[in-house]
């Protein structure tokens, strides 16, 4: 009886010494008819290098996550060039786990001369994630069917 209280004492204080995964984070951005589904896991989160409250800075410098997430913009859209920042952001993720950028990019879709039916204006606006480690999350491409 005292080794099974002593191995249930052992596998839980092992237990609280792991870390919890966690639910992921998601992102959605829409265009053309198309959903980018940006999936972040626990693993992904726990593979970067940690953001320690002792250190005053993150790991990586926020140009070089708006690098990495200029590139796969490039890679998703033929049109990324009509693409401007918007935001840069960094949040806790994953349960507060880990850190990420999370970039917003926003373009303006001008009518021309004569278009009728259509509008002017901000289009939807894409949003990425890159790690602490430097790597954009590339986005999981699918048609969007929200309307249909």
């Amino acid at each position: 009886m005292k080794l099974l209280v002593l191995a249930s004492f052992c596998l839980f204080t092992f237990s609280l010494t792991q870390p919890l995964p966690c639910k992921a984070d998601s992102w959605y951005s829409y265009y053309e008819g198309y959903k980018y589904t940006v999936d972040l896991s626990s693993e992904q989160v726990q593979k970067a290098p940690e953001w320690l409250p002792s250190e005053d800075n993150p790991p990586l410098p926020a140009r070089k996550a708006l690098k990495a997430a200029t590139d796969i913009l490039y890679q998703l859209l033929p049109d990324a060039a009509k693409w401007t920042l918007r935001s840069i952001s960094l949040e806790p993720v994953c349960g507060h786990t880990g850190w990420a950028y999370v970039i917003t990019f926003y373009s303006y879709f001008h009518a021309p001369p004569g278009y009728r039916g259509g509008f002017s204006g901000y289009l939807p606006p894409m949003t990425l994630c890159v790690l602490m480690d430097g790597k954009a999350i590339e986005p999981v491409v699918t048609k969007d069917t929200k309307d249909k």
